[in-house]
């Protein structure tokens, strides 16, 4: 009896190991990469044959991996690159026109490559980015262009970004951005704007574009001394004093293009040239 009995408590304990023990890739089992394109540049970054078998402990090599204009749409299998540095799934334009574009809606499989500093996710299909919350290693952020963005509060921890593109969304509230003061270049173009104070704290910017935005009130880039590029044109900014106000716009290096705005005669006839006269390029005219 007391033989059965243990017989029974062995074969229950065998049968536990063997489920938990099935998710797991044994050493030199491959991974599943269900897209043929990102599947193609995993295979090129590794100097694999086509078709080949690609395990996990040699997606865990890859520090670098480039595939913008690739047609990926699939990131599944990417979760085991776990030493990514730097990912480019991003579009560039060719002479002019998007050609082999990625089209991913689902970044995922990326919540856990917590080593990035660089991710260029920039033109393709994503709506939801809450899977980056947990890279806060990043000093690069590019998901601009994706069109549909409007949260962008899983950004609010990644207080190493030095350089973050989110333009061409549908961004309303900029609180998350507040704590991000290692911010050096900011591009917010042409979203759904009209309040920048949560701006204030960024003192550190060097660019910052706004352009394409109803934003009218300005009063929170006065405290910006280091700014050397902003671009706030197409808003409705009717006062410009607070780029007066701000005492680090002066000489050549640094550039203003406040073009389409509603500028009132005080700006156009005082501030501009003040500004001007400070070295500061000011573009006015189309």
């Amino acid at each position: 009896m007391i033989y059965r009995y243990l017989l029974i408590i062995l074969s229950v304990c065998l049968a536990s190991y063997g489920e938990c023990d099935s998710g797991a890739h044994k050493k030199g089992e491959g991974i599943t990469i269900p897209d043929i394109y990102l599947r193609a540049v995993i295979e090129d970054s590794l100097n694999k044959a086509r078709g080949e078998v690609i395990t996990a402990a040699e997606m865990a090599t890859l520090t670098r991996l480039e595939a913008p204009n690739s047609r990926v749409r699939d990131l599944t299998g990417i979760e085991y690159a776990t030493e990514l540095t730097v990912l480019n799934l991003g579009d560039v334009f060719i002479n002019g026109n998007r050609i082999n574009s990625n089209e991913i809606s689902d970044i995922s499989p990326l919540s856990g490559l917590v080593k990035l500093t660089e991710l260029y996710i920039h033109r393709n299909q994503i709506w939801d980015i809450s899977s980056l919350s947990n890279l806060t290693e990043l000093e690069k952020l590019d998901v601009s262009a994706n069109f549909h963005i409007s949260d962008i509060s899983p950004l609010s921890g990644m207080t190493k970004l030095r350089t973050l593109y989110l333009y061409t969304n549908e961004i309303s509230d900029l609180s998350p951005l507040s704590d991000l003061t290692n911010l050096r270049w900011l591009s917010l173009s042409n979203n759904l704007i009209w309040d920048i104070s949560d701006l204030a704290s960024l003192t550190e910017l060097r660019g910052l574009a706004l352009n394409i935005n109803a934003v009218s009130d300005i009063s929170h880039l006065s405290g910006m001394i280091y700014m050397e590029r902003l671009n706030i044109w197409d808003c409705d900014i009717v006062d410009l004093s607070p780029l007066v106000e701000n005492a680090g716009l002066r000489g050549e290096k640094d550039f203003i293009d406040v073009r389409d705005n509603p500028l009132s005669e005080t700006s156009l006839n005082t501030h501009i040239p003040t500004l001007r006269e400070r070295g500061v390029r000011v573009r006015l005219d189309n």
